[in-house]
């Protein structure tokens, strides 16, 4: 999966990017191959990243499952409904979400993380 062009994200009506997206505060294991960082947004307490991803909700939901582990937090909660999915983690005091959307094409998602200092 390679990472998708302009045209791709408006005929998908994924993210455009912003040239200072931040993904430094986004655990390695989330940045799944040719997912692409679009926009950051950093609190003192809360990380919240919008991501475009090159598959669908149901090849996205196991990797990001997997993602979690490796990112060290315990899943917590999940829910699959198959054009959206979310995914609810906890690491310590931190908590965490991630949401996977459908979009027009068969083969893209957003994908939201937000990760909270509680």
């Amino acid at each position: 999966n390679g990472a998708m062009n302009a045209t791709d994200r408006r005929d998908c009506g994924l993210f455009p990017i912003d040239p200072k997206a931040d993904a430094s505060g986004v655990p390695e294991p989330f940045l799944l191959d040719g997912v692409e960082v679009a926009k950051s947004i950093k609190g003192k307490k809360r990380v919240t990243v919008a991501m475009n991803n090159p598959r669908s909700v149901q090849e996205s939901f196991p990797l990001f499952k997997e993602a979690v582990e490796e990112a060290g937090f315990e899943l917590v909660g999940e829910d699959n409904e198959g054009f959206e999915a979310e995914l609810y983690m906890r690491r310590g005091s931190k908590l965490g979400q991630i949401q996977i959307r459908s979009s027009p094409c068969p083969d893209a998602t957003a994908v939201y993380l937000i990760i909270v200092q509680t």
